[in-house]
């Protein structure tokens, strides 16, 4: 009995962390594609389809700064990942690339729903 219980245990940690190993793949998948991420509603439903809740949004992004614009900021489409220290983190689609940014020298749009 006590073994079986240690079986049922140590099998149902590793479903786990598979499980969540394919579920972040697959939302990563989303983010590279261009496509929002968001935390569902129901929070069953969120558990299955989003259970790290993320939320990765569509933006425009705008320079604000008199400096010039850096190089890597191109005209393609973002995806605000979010912020930290003054910093947006930002993913670029097209070229597939992660960009740091001031977040004081930004605008960000938000896409319509």
């Amino acid at each position: 009995p006590k073994a079986i219980f240690v079986l049922v245990m140590v099998a149902g940690f590793v479903a786990s962390v598979v499980s969540l190993g394919y579920f972040a793949r697959r939302l990563a998948d989303e983010v590279v594609a261009g496509e929002s991420v968001r935390p569902g509603t129901v929070p069953s439903i969120q558990a299955l389809r989003n259970p790290f809740a993320l939320r990765v949004e569509p933006v425009e992004v705008r320079w604000l700064s008199d400096r010039p614009a850096p190089a890597e900021l191109c005209d393609c489409r973002m995806m605000y990942l979010g912020r930290a220290g003054g910093i947006a983190i930002l993913y670029d689609v097209d070229n597939r690339r992660t960009l740091r940014l001031p977040d004081s020298e930004l605008l960000l749009v938000g896409e319509p729903r």
